[in-house]
Parts: C-alpha cells; sequence; structure tokens
C-alpha cells in the first residue's frame, strides 16, 4: 500500500502543485478565519451555492480518478496491474485509501460546510452525504473495473511471468 500511495498519490500531488498553491494562498494568504466560515455558512444556507460548490468538487474528484486511470497506461506504473491478483477486499482498501488521500482537499471542505449545515439545522446535509459517498465510490469502482475488466492485462505485466516464478515451473 505505501508503494502505492508514494508512487501515485505523491505524483498527483506534485504534478498539481501550482493549483495546490494557488488554492493555499486562496484558503490562508488572503481570507481572513472569519471569511471562510462566512463563505462556509453561505454554502450551507443556499442551495444554488451548494450546486456550483458541489459541481468544483466532483470536478476535483473526477480529475484525481482520470490521474489514478491515466497511470495505469504508463510503463513506469506497470506493477500497479498486479494489484488484479491481490484478494478484492484488501485491493478495495488499498485504492480506497489512496483516493482518500488524493481527495482530501475536496472531502475536508466537504465535511467543513456539512459541519455549518448541521449546526444551523440545514437540510443541506444529504446532498453533501451523498457527494462523500459518489465521490469515493465510482472513483474506486472505475479502477477496480479498469484492472479487472480490462483485457490490456500483457503476460509480461503478470506476477505468473516474472522471471523467478517461470523457473519454477517445469519446462513442456
Amino acid at each position: 500500500m505505501k508503494l502505492v500511495l508514494k508512487s501515485v498519490c505523491k505524483r498527483f500531488f506534485f504534478e498539481n502543485a501550482g493549483l495546490f498553491l494557488f488554492l493555499f494562498f486562496i484558503f490562508f494568504g488572503f481570507l481572513k478565519g472569519e471569511e471562510h466560515m462566512a463563505i462556509a455558512k453561505a454554502i450551507s444556507k443556499s442551495n444554488e451555492l451548494l450546486f456550483v460548490t458541489i459541481v468544483l468538487w466532483s470536478i476535483y474528484t473526477t480529475t484525481c480518478t482520470i490521474f489514478f486511470l491515466g497511470k495505469l497506461n504508463q510503463p513506469a506504473y506497470r506493477f500497479l496491474w498486479n494489484l488484479s491478483f491481490v484478494p478484492l477486499i484488501k485491493r478495495s482498501y488499498m485504492l480506497t485509501v489512496n483516493h482518500g488521500f488524493m481527495n482530501m482537499p475536496a472531502t475536508f471542505h466537504a465535511l467543513l460546510v456539512m459541519n455549518f449545515s448541521l449546526l444551523n439545522q440545514e437540510h443541506t446535509v444529504y446532498p453533501i452525504l451523498a457527494y462523500l459517498f459518489f465521490a469515493h465510490a465510482l472513483p474506486i469502482c472505475a479502477i477496480l473495473y479498469k484492472l479487472l475488466g480490462s483485457n490490456q492485462i500483457n503476460t509480461e505485466l503478470s506476477v505468473l511471468n516474472h522471471p523467478v516464478v517461470a523457473s519454477l515451473k517445469k519446462p513442456s
């Protein structure tokens, strides 16, 4: 699991460092704490603002998923295809943790807005819960489908054709 986190998640944040610096300056450089709270309260009270925010969160989540799926096709990340040999429960856990780290900024923001929604007894908590569920379930399903349902697994990528395993096979 550490290998997946270090190779994919770390690379995601490295390649998108400009975006994260921009967001960091907006959230921590220009706005004060009270302004953050005011924005979160406004989002939790307005259905229109919540819709726009959920669309932005979804775009970010889609970006994370496309990044991971794109890495599956790169030669340097061929080892990720070996995840198809890991038991389904462990593989799902590994991918969920990896995606959770990649999607952490949107998730934390969603939890902040949901907190204000609960405090103000607004009904906007349900769309946020739906977003949180689908933002983590659908990407994992897409990645699992790519790993299991795709016929792109070459024999050279298979663990069974590793030189050590091949040397154990009886000659035909």
